[in-house]
């Protein structure tokens, strides 16, 4: 069982124990995000949504979740959503003006080093696959 089923199991346990908890869902979006199941994990993002409203990294968890979907518009609203309830969301800022086809300065550092660190993990077998 990989590090992610046992992080499942354990936001299933969460959420059963507290079925108004919002955060276990958020994560499970987050797992399914990566794991580029993105019906579930919109599921999962928009009760965590339902659960938590004013919780700005929800809607944009949300947001991440419909861009990588293709739904731009969906994703711009939820981006939306989230810096008016969480103003220093830089990211969702960057991929408004992104999906909107206008120039973004420069990507936030957080958005910069979330990239690099989910890539650290691929490193390895990318660099396998390339050298063969």
């Amino acid at each position: 069982m990989g590090k992610s089923d046992e992080a499942i199991l354990a936001y299933r346990h969460a959420a059963t124990l507290n079925p108004a908890l919002a955060e276990p869902w958020n994560n499970f979006a987050l797992i399914y995000q990566k794991r580029k199941v993105l019906e579930t994990a919109r599921q999962c993002a928009e009760r965590a949504a339902a659960l938590q409203p004013s919780q700005a990294e929800i809607h944009n968890t949300l947001g991440n979740i419909y861009k990588d979907a293709g739904q731009n518009a969906q994703a711009i609203s939820s981006y939306q959503r989230a810096i008016a309830l969480g103003p220093q969301l830089g990211n969702a800022l960057h991929f408004i003006h992104v999906l909107n086809g206008q120039n973004s300065a420069q990507a936030p550092m957080a958005y910069v080093s979330k990239v690099f660190d989910d890539y650290a993990d691929r490193f390895d077998q990318h660099l396998q696959e390339v050298l063969e």
